[in-house]
C-alpha cells in the first residue's frame, strides 16, 4: 500500500538538481528533507528541485520546502522549483506561497468546478502511523471510483483528508478512524482520534515552519468543523464537499 517517492540527482554544470517523482506527504517528508539538505549542501547557487513528476503534495511537503528555503538563504544558495506539477502549484497557491519560491515553468492553478453529489459510505480503523495518510487517501479513492465526482472535487477531497489524517497522526494519540458519509447533496468525511484537543486554524507567515494544514482544508472544502467523539474521549474533525455551502469556520462549529 505504501508507495515511496523516488529521488534522483541529475546534476548539470553549475546547477545541482534533485528530481522528485511520486507522492510527498507525512510518510516521506523526512527523506524529502534529507535529500534537499544534501542538495543545498552540494550547491553554491542555484539548487534546483525538479517537481514535474510529483503526483500528490500536501502541507508536509510545503513545510519541508519552507525550512529548506530558509536554510538555503542562510547559506547563500538560491533554491529554484523547476516545473512544479499541478499538485504542487495548487498547494503553493492555497497556502499563499505562490510568490515565496522562485519557480521555473509549471502549470497555472485552474478554476474550481462546482462539485457534484456523491452517495457512498465507507469506514476504516487506521493505525496511528505516517503510512495512514496514504491509506486514508486510498480509502477515499475507492469510494470515489464507485461514485465518480468531478476531477476538481476529487483533488480537493484527497487533499483535505490527507491534511486531517496527518494532524490525527501527529497529535491525535490513538483510536484513528476514517468515515465517508453520503449526504443528500455531496459527502462528509469524518476523522476520529482519541485526543480531546481541538485543532486551531492558523495563518502562519511565509517563513513559518508549519501550521498550514487546516488553512488548506478551510480553502478547499465547503465547510468543516470539530465535535466531541460520541463513544469515548477524543474528537471528530469533519469536512463537507458538494453541499453548496461556504468555507468552514472552526469558531462557528464549537
Amino acid at each position: 500500500m505504501t508507495e515511496a517517492a523516488e529521488f534522483s540527482r541529475e546534476d548539470r554544470p553549475g546547477r545541482p538538481t534533485l528530481v522528485v517523482v511520486g507522492e510527498i506527504d507525512l510518510a516521506n517528508a523526512r527523506p524529502f528533507a534529507e535529500e534537499l539538505a544534501e542538495l543545498v549542501g552540494d550547491a553554491h547557487s542555484p539548487a534546483v528541485v525538479d517537481l514535474s513528476g510529483v503526483t500528490f503534495f500536501d502541507s508536509s511537503g510545503i513545510n519541508v520546502l519552507v525550512r529548506t528555503h530558509a536554510k538555503a538563504a542562510e547559506a547563500g544558495v538560491e533554491l529554484i522549483l523547476e516545473a512544479p506539477s499541478h499538485q504542487v502549484v495548487t498547494v503553493l497557491k492555497l497556502t499563499g506561497l505562490g510568490d515565496h519560491f522562485q519557480t521555473s515553468g509549471g502549470p497555472s492553478l485552474p478554476d474550481v468546478t462546482s462539485p457534484s453529489p456523491a452517495h457512498l459510505e465507507h469506514q476504516s480503523v487506521l493505525p496511528v502511523a505516517a503510512t495512514s495518510v496514504r491509506l486514508a487517501r486510498s480509502l477515499l479513492k475507492s469510494a470515489l471510483a464507485e461514485h465518480p465526482m468531478s476531477e476538481a472535487e476529487q483533488e480537493w477531497s484527497l487533499l483535505a483528508i490527507s491534511e486531517l489524517v496527518t494532524n490525527a497522526v501527529l497529535y491525535g494519540e490513538r483510536d484513528l478512524s476514517v468515515k465517508i458519509i453520503p449526504l443528500p447533496a455531496g459527502l462528509e468525511v469524518e476523522i476520529t482520534d482519541g485526543s480531546p484537543e481541538r485543532p486551531v486554524l492558523g495563518r502562519p507567515p511565509p517563513n513559518g515552519p508549519g501550521g498550514r494544514g487546516l488553512a488548506i482544508v478551510d480553502a478547499v472544502t465547503d465547510s468543516w468543523g470539530v465535535r466531541p467523539r460520541p463513544d469515548g474521549p477524543g474528537k471528530v474533525v469533519w469536512f463537507r464537499l458538494g453541499t453548496n455551502g461556504t468555507t468552514g469556520d472552526l469558531a462557528a462549529t464549537n
